[in-house]
């Protein structure tokens, strides 16, 4: 998978078999949809469908891993680890 958005990609989990997350240590949280036609030598460009970003402002701050957790009426919780700052965010996406 290949994206700009990319900067230093540490903790990864799928939202469902389209939908990556990856936490960027260098940057913020980004979700990617996966397209479906595959390039030679299995490199996908990945569209990027959301941000959540990390600065000084938000609850994010050097994002690392990233765990994903079904929830009801089709959302999903999105843990992710803040390595700078020791803690856990948990975020509900639809």
């Amino acid at each position: 998978v290949s994206s700009e958005a990319l900067d230093h990609p540490h903790g990864l989990d799928f939202l469902d078999n389209d939908t990556l997350i990856v936490a960027n240590r260098n940057g913020d949280v980004v979700i990617f949809s996966l397209a479906t036609n595959n390039e030679a030598g299995g490199r996908r460009e990945a569209s990027l469908v959301r941000i959540l970003t990390a600065d000084e402002t938000s609850l994010l701050r050097s994002p690392g891993s990233v765990a994903v957790a079904p929830a009801r009426s089709g959302m999903c919780e999105v843990l992710v680890c803040n390595n700078s700052i020791h803690t856990i965010t948990r975020h509900r996406l639809t």
